[in-house]
Formats: C-alpha cells, sequence, structure tokens
C-alpha cells in the first residue's frame, strides 16, 4: 500500500519543473471507509483524524532541552533504505547520484507540516498491509474501480488522466490502510520503482497551483537546506543567478572624551533579499576595530594615534584612518565599504613653565631668561619671548635661554634718585609650546640694571685673567696681600664693563683664591669661586651674580688640587686634596647650590665629565691602596667600583663619543694578563674584556675609542676598537708596540711595532675589520711623544712613519692596504720627536728636530706634506712641557714657536700649507702661557675670532705683540717692574681682547684691565 503513495513518473517530472498548463478537470476524491462503521463521512473524518492525530504526537519523540527547531531531521518521505526498489521498472540501470539542494527554513517549515500530516494520515496503515504477491500481474486502467481490502474497506483512487502508452503489470496487493493518500505526500514521493505500481493521477488545476507554489519558493529553496534535499529530486532544481549586495550608506558618532572610541554602522542592501553579515575587525598601530555581523562596528585609536593626529603639522592621514567592512549575504557574494573615522586628538598640556632670571650685566644692561617646564608626553617644547617692550627687547638663544637687553633710556631712568618701582623692573610673558596644541605661557619681571660710574682700577692683586660669563658679564678676581707675611688674605670680585672699566667690586670673601683652581662661569652667567683658608684647611665656594652679589654656597675639607670642571647640565665639580689618610675628595656643586662631597682616597687621575653631568674618577682606598672607581650621575648619585685585585694604575678614563666613560686596566690573574673594559653610565657599568696590558693611553675617535695591549708572554701586541655594544680585537701584531697608534677618519689604524727578539721595526696596518697588513721598514723608528688622547677628525686616509736609515731620516706615506705611496727624506741632520700633525682643514705637517752633539735641539723647522717643502729653521727648542708641536688659527694658518733658553727668546714662525712665511716675530722675555688646566694643557699663543694670534710675554719686550698675515706688532708695550705681573690675552663676547696687569703701588697692589684694538691686515 506504501507504493501507491507514490506519484508516477510523469506527475513528478510535472511538479519538478513546474508545469501548470494541464486541461482542468474535477478534482480526484480519495477516502477510506470501513464497512463497519455509519456511513456518516463527517463523522467518521472527525473521529479518525482525532484518533490519528493523538497517535501522532504520540509516536514523535519528544524534544530535547535545548535543541534546535531548526535543526534538520530526517524526511518522513525519504525512501533512501528503499533505493533497490526505486526506478522507471529497469532493475538493472545504473542510478544517478542524488545531488545535495540547500533548502531555506520556509521549506524546512512545509517538510515539517509534511511529517506531521503523514503520520496522522499513515497511522498504523503498514501492520495491516500483507506481503505482496508477485506472481498475480493486474493491469492499472485509467480510472480504477475501488478495490476491496481485507478490513472490508473501500478504496477509491481518482487522478488526472495518465497517457496509456505504456501498461504496467504488478502484483495483487491486498490493501487494508484507511490512511487516504494526501497530494503533498504525492507530489513530493520518489519516482516509483519497477516493482511499485503507477502513481494516481491527480486534477490538472492541483498541478497547476503546485506549479505556480514552487516557482515562487524555489529560489530560496534553492540555498537554504541543502542538507535537507531528499534523494531523487535534487538533480532537477536549477540554481538561479543571485545578485551581491549593494552598500547603502555608513553612519559614524562623535568620539568618546575619554577614549576617543568612535561607533557607527554600515548598511546595504540585497537585490535578492538575502540575509546579509558584515565582517572586517583588525588591529593596528593605529588602533582597533571590532565589525560586528550587524554592521555595527567601533574604533578605538591608540594614545599614539591620538598624540600623534594632535600635533600642530599632523596630516591629512595621521588625522583620519580607514577600514574596511566586508558585506556578504547568504550565497557567499561579496561586496566591501571602506569607512573613514577621525582620530579624536589627545595631548596633555605641558606643565611647570617658569622663568628665572639672572643677575644684570652691569656694562650692558643685558639679563638672562632661562625659561623651562616638564611635559607628560615627553614632547619637544619650544619657547618664544615676547616682542620688544618699551623698555628693552629679547633675543632668543636658541637652547631655552633669552637675552633681555634694556634700553639706554630704561637704564638712564632707572638709576634716577627715588625711581618708582615700575621703572626698575620690565614685565615680560613667555609662552611654551609642545607642538601638539599644548600652550602655557610664564610671565617674569626682570630687573632693569642702571648705569653705574666707573672707575679705571680695583685693589688688590690680580688671580688670573678676567673671566667672562655667557651673558656677557667680565668678572675680574683679586686677593689682597698682608704687607709683611705676603701672604694672601682676602678674595674681591669686580664687575667690568666692555671698556674693562671696574663697575663695581664685592666685599671681602673669606680665604684666597689658588691657581690650581681658577673661578669658572656657569651656563646662568653666574661665577662659581673657590678660596682656601691655610689655617683650617678648608675650602669655601661662593657664587656671584652680574651685581656683585655673593652667596656662599658651602665649605669643605682640603685645598683646590684641580681645576674645576662645568658640566652641561650646570653642575660643578671640584677636587680637593686632604694631606691625610682620609685623602683626596670629589665635590659636586648642583646647578641649585647645593652640595654633595665623595670620598675619593688618593686620586690616580683626571676627572672626566660626560655630557649628560655624570662624572667619573679613579683612586685608591687610603689605608691599602686598594685601586678603586668612582661614579656620579647627572642627579649626584654615586657608586663605588672595586677594580680587581691585581690591578696595575689604571689609565684615565675618557668620555668616548657616545657620551659614555671608558676605562681600561690591566689585571694579572696567575700570571696571565688581561685588560679589563669598563664601560659607565652613571652609575651602571658593564664589564668585558681584551688579550694583553694596556701599553698607550686609549685614542678617542668619532667611530669608537682605540686601545692597543701587547701580551708579554706571546710578544704580540693587539689593537681593539671598543663601543658600548661591541669590541672589535685586531688579528696579533708580532711586536710591542713602539709610538703612539695613529688613527684615520676611516678607521685605518697605523700601529709603530718593534719586535724585541729581533729588534726589527715594522708597520702594522689594522683595517675596520681587524685584520693585519705588516710593512717593514727599513731602518729604525725614533721616538715620538703624542699631542694627546684626542685623535683628529682631520687626519685623512693616509698614514705616517718616519725611520732613520744611515744618517739621514725618512718620513715614509703609507695607504690603507700597506703601500708605501712616497718616502720624503729630511734635510740633512733633521730628525723627528713629534708624530705628524694635522691643521684644521687637514693639512698634514711634521716637526723637523737638528740636535747638537749632545742630543739636545737647537733648531727646528717644518715639513708641509701637500707638497714636500720644507719651512726656515727657528733657532731654540720646543716649548716644554705640556705645549704643542705646532698651533693653528681659526684660518688654518700654522705657527711654530721655539725659545733659546739661555736667553729667554722666544721665535715664532707663521706659515701657510705650502710652507710660505706669513709672519715672524722674535720676542725677549718670560712667555705668559694660555692655561686651559693649570698643568695637562698650555699653549703659547691666544687666537682672536679674526684669526689674529696674540702672545704674552714679560721682561725686555713685555706687552702683548700680534701676528697677522701682514705681519707682526706690539698692540700693548707695558713697562713692569719686578712685582708687577700680567695675565694672559682673554676675549670678550664680541671678541674684545683684555689683558689684565697688577702694579705694586706702595704696600699693596691695584689691578687694571687694558682693552686691546686688534691690528690692520696690511
Amino acid at each position: 500500500m506504501a507504493k501507491a503513495n507514490y506519484v508516477g513518473r510523469v506527475g513528478a517530472l510535472a511538479v519538478a519543473l513546474g508545469i501548470g498548463t494541464a486541461v482542468v478537470t474535477a478534482p480526484g476524491q480519495v477516502w477510506a471507509q470501513s464497512g463497519e462503521e455509519a456511513s456518516s463521512s463527517d463523522t467518521a473524518d472527525s473521529s479518525s483524524e482525532n484518533t490519528t492525530d493523538k497517535r501522532s504526537q504520540e509516536s514523535r519523540p519528544e524534544k530535547a532541552d535545548g535543541e534546535d527547531a531548526d535543526a534538520p531531521r530526517t524526511d518522513p518521505t525519504d525512501d533512501t533504505d528503499d533505493d533497490e526498489s526505486v526506478g522507471d521498472g529497469d532493475e538493472d540501470a545504473e542510478e544517478e547520484p542524488a545531488k545535495p539542494r540547500k533548502r531555506s527554513s520556509r521549506e524546512s517549515e512545509q517538510d515539517e507540516t509534511q511529517e506531521r500530516l503523514t503520520d496522522s494520515f499513515s497511522g498504523d496503515a503498514d501492520e495491516s498491509v500483507p506481503a505482496a504477491e508477485p506472481d498475480i500481474p493486474r493491469t492499472v486502467p485509467d480510472e480504477q474501480p475501488a478495490v476491496q481490502g481485507d478490513g472490508g474497506r473501500d478504496v477509491v483512487i481518482s487522478g488526472p488522466t495518465v497517457p496509456a502508452q505504456e501498461t504496467t503489470t504488478v502484483p495483487a496487493v491486498e490493501e487494508t490502510s484507511t490512511t487516504p493518500i494526501s497530494v503533498p505526500e504525492t507530489a513530493f514521493a520518489p519516482l516509483s520503482s519497477a516493482t511499485s505500481p503507477e502513481g494516481p493521477a491527480e486534477s490538472p488545476l492541483l498541478w497547476a497551483v503546485l506549479a505556480y507554489a514552487r516557482r515562487q519558493f524555489d529560489p530560496q529553496k534553492a540555498k537554504i537546506g541543502e542538507s535537507w534535499a531528499q534523494p531523487g529530486l535534487t538533480e532537477l532544481v536549477e540554481d538561479t543567478d543571485n545578485t551581491a549586495p549593494v552598500p547603502v550608506e555608513v553612519t559614524t558618532s562623535d568620539p568618546g572624551f575619554f577614549t576617543g572610541s568612535v561607533s557607527g554602522r554600515v548598511t546595504a542592501t540585497d537585490p535578492d533579499g538575502d540575509r546579509l553579515t558584515f565582517t572586517g575587525s583588525t588591529a593596528t598601530d593605529r588602533g582597533r576595530v571590532t565589525v560586528y555581523s550587524s554592521g555595527r562596528f567601533s574604533y578605538t585609536p591608540t594614545a599614539a594615534a591620538r598624540h600623534a593626529a594632535a600635533a600642530d603639522d599632523a596630516t591629512d592621514e595621521q588625522k583620519t584612518t580607514t577600514f574596511t567592512v566586508t558585506i556578504t549575504d547568504s550565497a557567499g557574494n561579496i561586496a566591501t565599504q571602506n569607512v573613514s573615522v577621525d582620530i579624536s586628538p589627545a595631548n596633555v598640556v605641558p606643565f611647570g613653565a617658569r622663568a628665572r632670571a639672572s643677575a644684570g650685566n652691569l656694562s650692558t644692561g643685558s639679563v638672562i631668561v632661562t625659561v623651562d617646564a616638564f611635559d607628560f608626553d615627553r614632547d619637544t617644547l619650544t619657547f618664544t619671548g615676547p616682542a620688544p617692550t618699551d623698555k628693552g627687547a629679547v633675543v632668543d638663544n636658541g637652547d631655552g635661554t633669552f637675552t633681555y637687553t634694556p634700553t639706554a633710556a630704561a637704564r638712564a631712568a632707572a638709576g634716577e634718585p627715588g625711581a618708582p618701582a615700575s621703572a626698575r623692573t620690565d614685565t615680560l610673558v613667555f609662552t611654551v609650546s609642545d607642538g601638539h596644541g599644548g600652550i602655557r605661557t610664564t610671565t617674569i619681571d626682570v630687573g632693569v640694571t642702571p648705569v653705574i660710574e666707573a672707575s679705571a682700577s680695583t685693589p688688590g692683586k690680580s688671580a688670573g685673567p678676567v673671566i667672562v660669563g655667557s651673558n656677557g658679564t667680565i668678572y675680574q678676581v683679586t686677593y689682597d696681600v698682608d704687607p709683611t707675611t705676603m701672604s694672601p688674605i682676602g678674595t674681591r670680585v669686580s664687575i667690568l664693563d666692555e671698556n674693562g672699566q671696574v663697575l663695581t667690586t664685592t666685599g671681602n670673601i673669606s680665604g684666597a683664591p689658588r691657581e690650581q683652581a681658577p673661578a669658572v662661569v656657569r651656563a646662568d652667567g653666574s661665577l662659581v669661586l673657590v678660596t682656601y683658608r691655610e689655617s683650617t684647611n678648608t675650602s669655601t665656594i661662593s657664587a656671584v651674580d652680574g651685581f656683585g652679589t655673593v652667596k656662599t654656597i658651602g665649605t669643605v675639607i682640603g685645598q683646590p688640587s684641580l681645576p674645576m670642571k662645568v658640566a652641561p647640565n650646570g653642575s660643578v665639580f671640584l677636587q680637593t686634596r686632604q694631606f691625610s689618610l682620609s685623602g683626596d675628595r670629589l665635590v659636586r656643586i648642583s646647578e641649585t647650590n647645593s652640595v654633595r662631597v665623595f670620598q675619593v682616597g688618593r686620586a690616580g687621575g683626571e676627572l672626566a665629565v660626560a655630557p649628560d653631568g655624570s662624572a667619573y674618577i679613579v683612586g685608591a682606598t687610603p689605608l691599602f691602596g686598594n685601586p678603586l672607581l668612582l661614579a656620579v650621575d647627572r642627579d649626584g648619585n654615586s657608586r663605588r667600583v672595586s677594580l680587581p685585585s691585581g690591578t696595575s694604575a689604571p689609565e684615565n678614563i675618557v668620555i668616548g663619543p657616545d657620551g659614555r666613560g671608558y676605562l681600561t686596566v690591566a689585571r694579572n690573574y696567575f700570571g696571565t694578563t688581561t685588560t679589563r673594559v669598563y664601560t659607565l653610565t652613571g652609575t651602571s657599568n658593564t664589564v668585558r674584556e681584551i688579550p694583553g696590558s694596556p701599553v698607550t693611553a686609549e685614542m678617542v675617535t668619532a667611530d669608537g675609542v682605540y686601545q692597543a695591549t701587547y701580551d708579554e708572554a706571546t710578544g704580540r701586541t693587539y689593537i681593539s676598537k671598543i663601543t658600548a655594544d661591541t669590541i672589535t680585537t685586531s688579528d696579533p701584531i708580532e711586536g710591542r708596540i713602539w709610538n703612539p697608534i695613529s688613527v684615520t677618519a676611516d678607521g685605518t689604524v697605523y700601529v709603530p711595532v718593534r719586535d724585541s727578539a729581533t729588534e726589527v721595526f715594522s708597520v702594522a696596518v689594522v683595517d675596520s675589520d681587524g685584520g693585519v697588513t705588516t710593512v717593514a721598514v727599513p731602518g729604525a723608528i725614533p721616538a715620538v711623544v703624542g699631542d694627546g688622547q684626542a685623535g683628529n677628525p682631520n687626519s685623512g686616509e693616509s698614514g705616517y712613519v718616519a725611520y732613520t736609515s744611515g744618517s739621514t731620516t725618512y718620513l715614509a706615506v703609507l695607504d690603507a692596504d700597506g703601500t708605501i705611496t712616497r718616502t720624503v727624506p729630511l734635510p740633512e741632520g733633521g730628525t723627528v720627536g713629534n708624530p705628524v700633525s694635522f691643521a684644521p682643514n687637514g693639512v698634514p705637517y711634521q716637526v723637523i728636530q737638528f740636535k747638537d752633539a749632545q742630543g739636545k735641539v737647537t733648531s727646528q723647522a717644518v715639513l708641509t706634506l701637500t707638497n714636500d717643502a720644507v719651512t726656515p729653521a727657528l733657532p731654540g727648542g720646543p716649548l716644554r712641557p705640556n705645549f704643542p708641536g705646532l698651533q693653528y688659527g681659526p684660518d688654518g694658518t700654522a705657527y711654530l714657536v721655539t725659545v733659546e733658553s739661555a736667553t729667554f727668546t722666544h721665535h715664532i714662525l707663521g706659515f701657510d700649507q705650502n710652507g710660505s712665511t706669513v709672519a715672524t716675530l722674535d720676542v725677549t722675555g718670560a712667555l705668559v702661557p694660555q692655561q686651559s688646566n693649570y698643568v695637562f694643557e698650555q699653549s703659547a699663543l691666544a687666537f682672536g675670532a679674526d684669526g689674529t694670534a696674540y702672545i704674552t710675554v714679560r721682561g725686555a719686550d713685555a706687552g702683548v705683540w700680534a701676528l697677522t698675515q701682514g705681519g707682526a706688532s706690539q698692540v700693548l708695550d707695558l713697562d713692569l717692574g719686578p712685582a708687577d705681573t700680567v695675565e694672559p690675552v682673554t676675549f670678550g663676547r664680541d671678541g674684545t681682547p683684555y689683558v689684565t696687569v697688577t702694579e705694586r703701588v706702595g704696600t699693596g697692589y691695584v689691578t687694571t684691565v687694558h682693552t686691546v684694538t686688534p691690528p690692520s691686515v696690511l
């Protein structure tokens, strides 16, 4: 009976193709009625319907909790298990596999309804159907009569006429079903098999209605529920074209105040009415984007992106960001929508803005104003000064400081008796900007310095030349002398005008200045002075401003031992010596005048000050002499580092090109000597090792610190280039280093060496990677004394080595590959005592010395290596100690200075790069040298900004002499007595030369500052 529920092949094809043009006939009716029941169809139908409905509900399994109502379920009409009985009558025909088809949610609901209807109509009919008898065929006519079943029920089937082209014989079946055949069940049943009867015909009108309904719902059913498709029917469904979604608009909200987040929505339409899904979440350095499936989105920018958007010069790209939202319909078609949103700018305004004014210059009235502020975002702050006022003008110095100079009228008004406060001050407003829209202003009242009547001199003996502050203030330090003991008894500081006239002088400052530690000036223009009292063995530190106001900063134990050093951050360092077990001390005076004292023990070298204000010094414990290192960072915090046991006397600490401190010390450990390399950054340090022990001082160049070491055990020399991150050590060099190394700008190192066993000299050329090329030298290399630890950035690419062969000394010029390009013979009897020297313009020069039989230098000349010319020889020997062999003016002119010690006659020769003479001078008298730092560096000449060279002497030719390209002349003639003194030339900010002279007057001293008019170039 179940086979009779299926439609025939033609009917199924009509349903699949939607054919609805059949001839309209009266619809067929199907019913089943038991002979034992009443003939009232209404009663029977109602009773049967209620009964079967209940059975259907009872027979269906209950849905589990949480089960998805849309979850796929088995179609009750699915006949997959009976595939072998489904066909067109040919049992041997190959079946085409069913193609999956998507089904819509609407189709799924229809299938559920069909399932319920089928359950309701079928009941337990299958239990009453006997097995078919295949041996009894029967013919199905166009219109079949009622079939009598076993149960006494008549089943009448009527439907559309099926063409009688084919007659199918089927076995007789006894039917006892009481269930009517449903139209949906018949329409969607599989094709009949070879053993099943042909389906009953239905009304053409019904097929037309079904065809129309199928056309309306097929587009949705073709894409949804593909896994629920019925076998045997899906291959007949044609997919129709589907159109991609169309974006409509983008809406956005205003950015959030705290986070800058922006929300919005992308809307779109789909021509096919498909469901749309939106995607596109992403995260970049500009922010995080979250896109929801509904089309809503949110964008949260990063703090860095918001800050960049706030910049005054922010580009459009920095102010906005763009992301892409992808729109996908249920058919898989894609459309995209670019979304651009503004990035909400965010910035923290600078805070703590303030302006500080120094004391006014009594000569010019100028005041240095320092402006600073703090910025939470660490932006680079710019400072802007006010426009000129009616009392003065402000000039930006470019470093956060400004120079305010009052007008002459304002100064005169401020100096009037009874002048009101408004006449003695000027109000200035400065602006601080962080470049991201953050602006602060700060206001300060600066004093208008009145004009003061000056005097020509000041009492006391000079403690050195004038000192010029950063704001142009000119200070002169003097001290009084006890006429009986001739000991200093008090100190004063005078403020001078631009003509050297005394504007004001301070009162007495306890103690006397020491030449080991002359006064220094700080960036704010103030003077820091140290005076020493021998009776108490104490040093007093004082600060003097441009008005002559004295402030005592502090008092420390010990006497000054080395020159004070001013760090870039304004702190000042002073070394004192205590002749007791407590040893030396390092004193730090901060920029705010707070004082800290650090124990050093016995200082072992010169203090090194880094650009950030950190300071480093080596020493040893007073009692046992254990070596140590003292490090003080920019904030005044300190740390002592114990150097390893067995460390020999360490070299001085040098400051590398990166601003860090570098120290190399030799360490002997169980007979093995190595060099430890300390790299210092504030109070932190790293320790590394290189082979051998240091044999020369470090050489500082633009690309690192170079250190030569020698290994006694192997007789080999090494060259190491040291940076904070790497150490490049050369290949071993046979022999011991003989003279200081030279480093060219490209990193090539030239190393004169001597083999101790064979006494053979050579030059090792070390490339930047540490490779070594050895060049044999046909003679002995004379020993020379270097000019310092700083590598010359103008040294070019060639190396130079002098050697003596027979009675002649030669100068060999080498290339970086070790090739000797040329050899220059020196004049007969000439030799060298210094390495090749380089002018600021890169021109190389070699000083030639001529000696007598006793080895004393009697004269000197210069070889100019641009054309191998030799200058005229000057009588006398080199200046000693710590004087450079040659000095250079800012215009490139080179100067050679010699002295005949017997008569104190100084000879000066000025010449150009071709060896041509520019100027000469012979003066008799004691040289008054320029003392850069008391002991370590001295020079004979001082150079003005215009290139003029000045030399100061005492004695027969006492005075100041000037050398220009036009020749030499005396610019200041002095008549000095035995007790009179003169200081070397010093220059003001405008280039004016100043010369301080002290004369004995009665039992006291009077100091006068002279100005010098530079000579005219002839």
